[in-house]
């Protein structure tokens, strides 16, 4: 049987028992049918957006569809036809945006076309949060919802290969057909709670960041000094890079994740051995992975062979603009009392300390000290609903004597 006569068939065929609602799936692989999909997103104000990539099974990711639900229909559009999607990319950016996580969706899409950069939308796993819903996966607003139960058979799919079978076309659609109905009772209760300025506010933030992202970002040439590296020896650190750089390139000539040669933990864990046994043959470190003692022996040997005749590696703490000091032992006390009153809110709203404010921003109040509301509010990061919330506890703890809210 021809394989989009299949998908017909299986689309029309009786409803899922899982989403109890027929398929308004519409498979998008031609110019002319992307054509008729951009005329009906340009009749709908809004549009429910998703993407799928594939960085769990190659080197280099990219977006390999993009899913839109609008009142018209839910399409399932393929970039790896291909198919030119800076049209789509233009209007969808026009429009109020229902997203769950943006953060992926907009970086991915915009990488793609270059001109992706939405100006409104609503992040339901960010709603979920300033709720203060315990869960805030998409399969858990859709039963909680909607009460239909998402199938997650295929969130570890290659979504690069092809042909596409018609199971993995609806579970694709599926991540933004009830998105607009999540949207439309989480808007309640925010409004209910008082709180959707919260989430406008959280949403442009988010949005400015990302739209004013660039979408082929700088290489970063201390990728290298991954999350533990910072306590490693000098000559630890010179093997770590050396065995980062080896790593990089075998994951990209075998265009696989990074992960999927050596993971994290064993890349640091060679590092500190070779530091410890400097000299000794890869086999001799019984804790490795197989595929080190055989298939990678010769070239990780030479690796830390190489590394002895170079200098010692120094750990370098990342470049960052107006990079904040460290807190004084006199600012220490004030950081755990603010910490302190933001466990207490948080448990009176029902969220999680880290809606109310990051630890850096917490940092960055203690260290500028705000006199007032206004104050709080012009410290960069800070939101207007966060300095609002927050500034009843915390300006007694900053300016004991002088607080104005």
């Amino acid at each position: 049987m021809h394989f989009l006569k299949k998908i017909k068939n299986f689309l029309s065929s009786k409803t899922s028992p899982k989403a109890n609602s027929k398929s308004s799936l519409q498979y998008i692989n031609t110019p002319e049918l992307l054509a008729q999909a951009c005329r009906v997103i340009s009749a709908c104000p809004w549009a429910a957006v998703d993407t799928e990539g594939d960085s769990l099974h190659h080197y280099n990711e990219k977006m390999c569809l993009l899913q839109v639900s609008v009142k018209g229909g839910d399409f399932v559009i393929d970039p790896l036809v291909p198919l030119d999607l800076k049209e789509m990319a233009r209007i969808i950016s026009t429009k109020f945006v229902l997203f769950h996580g943006a953060d992926f969706d907009v970086r991915i899409f915009k990488k793609a076309t270059g001109v992706f950069e939405p100006q409104r939308m609503f992040d339901t796993m960010l709603a979920a949060q300033i709720l203060g819903y315990e869960r805030f996966g998409l399969a858990d607003l859709t039963e909680k919802i909607c009460g239909i139960r998402l199938s997650k058979t295929a969130q570890k799919a290659d979504w690069s290969r092809r042909p596409l079978t018609p199971e993995l076309l609806e579970y694709a659609s599926g991540d933004t057909r009830y998105l607009e109905r999540i949207y439309l009772q989480m808007k309640k209760e925010l409004q209910k709670l008082g709180r959707l300025a919260w989430h406008e506010q959280t949403c442009a933030r988010l949005l400015k960041n990302l739209n004013e992202a660039s979408s082929e970002p700088k290489e970063d040439p201390l990728r290298w000094q991954l999350r533990g590296s910072k306590d490693l020896s000098p000559r630890a650190l010179t093997y770590l890079q050396g065995l980062w750089q080896w790593r990089e390139s075998e994951a990209k000539r075998l265009d696989r994740p990074s992960f999927k040669v050596l993971n994290t933990d064993y890349l640091l864990a060679m590092a500190r051995w070779a530091d410890e046994f400097r000299g000794q043959d890869i086999t001799e470190w019984k804790e490795a992975p197989r595929h080190l003692h055989r298939q990678y022996r010769e070239q990780i040997n030479l690796i830390l062979k190489n590394a002895d005749l170079l200098p010692e590696a120094i750990f370098t703490a990342p470049d960052k603009a107006g990079k904040a000091r460290r807190l004084r032992s006199s600012e220490e006390d004030r950081f755990g009392r603010l910490k302190e009153q933001r466990l207490e809110l948080s448990k009176e709203l029902r969220i999680q300390p880290s809606v109310i404010l990051t630890n850096a921003l917490l940092e960055a109040v203690v260290r500028e000290s705000p006199r007032d509301l206004e104050g709080l509010k012009a410290i960069d990061g800070i939101m207007p609903w966060q300095a609002e919330v927050i500034a009843p506890r915390f300006l007694k703890i900053i300016q004991p004597k002088t607080a104005k809210v």
